[in-house]
């Protein structure tokens, strides 16, 4: 398992709320860390198995997504759906956020609300 992200699921587990939700669409995360995310494409399989889920969770995934994209969106996004935290690769553009957390494979940013 990448170190990076080992010291990340420890940093969340250890120092943000239990109800704390993260803008991230990794299971992993999810798992090691213990804590909600917005979204993952696996998500999408459950949504399967319910009438008139999946188009729901469609919308809302591939919202999420393009989200991604674009710095201006995303905060905005994680405003409106009180989001607390966001987690970038450190290859992607940076957020105007206060960074809550960094390693040298990720930044966190704390969403203000």
């Amino acid at each position: 398992m990448d170190p990076a992200a080992v010291q990340l699921y420890a940093w969340a587990r250890a120092q943000t709320s239990k109800d704390a939700l993260f803008f991230f669409p990794d299971l992993a995360f999810r798992y090691y860390a213990r804590r909600s995310i917005t979204h993952a494409w696996k998500d999408l399989s459950a949504a399967i198995y319910t009438r008139g889920r999946l188009h729901a969770e469609w919308t809302r995934f591939s919202r999420y997504e393009h989200a991604r994209r674009d710095p201006t969106t995303l905060v905005e996004l994680a405003r409106a759906e009180r989001i607390d935290y966001i987690v970038r690769y450190r290859d992607e553009a940076t957020l105007p956020l206060p960074v809550a957390y960094e390693n040298w494979g990720y930044l966190v940013y704390r969403v203000a609300r």
